[in-house]
């Protein structure tokens, strides 16, 4: 069972935002080896997306909300643990996303969007 919570960069505690920087870092810089800025300052504007198991932080998404960072809200730095991939936390972190953008966003139409993912 994947814990899904929803909060405002304001709502993290230290810990958390820690783990999800670390998550961050050990698959977008060190897996993946892209090595790129990922502490972008637009952490504070997101909503993060935390999937939990066992209290660790597994899965995780942040959202923006429409003229934020693009013009449609936007999900991006995407992540699962290596791990935890085989259990479809991808596909759950990212319904969770979709439903979070709905709900807090307050979005009224859906669009179709290109997935680009480093591999």
């Amino acid at each position: 069972m994947l814990d899904i919570y929803v909060k405002n960069f304001n709502e993290l505690s230290i810990n958390e935002l820690y783990d999800l920087l670390q998550l961050r870092s050990e698959v977008f810089v060190v897996e993946q080896n892209c090595v790129y800025q990922d502490i972008d300052g637009k952490d504070q504007k997101s909503l993060h997306v935390i999937g939990k198991k066992n209290n660790e932080i597994v899965a995780y998404t942040r959202l923006f909300k429409p003229g934020d960072y693009f013009k449609e809200s936007s999900i991006g730095r995407v992540v699962v643990n290596d791990k935890s991939r085989h259990l479809n936390y991808g596909s759950l972190i990212m319904d969770a996303s979709i439903t979070a953008i709905k709900n807090k966003f307050k979005t009224k139409e859906t669009r179709s969007f290109e997935l680009i993912s480093q591999v």
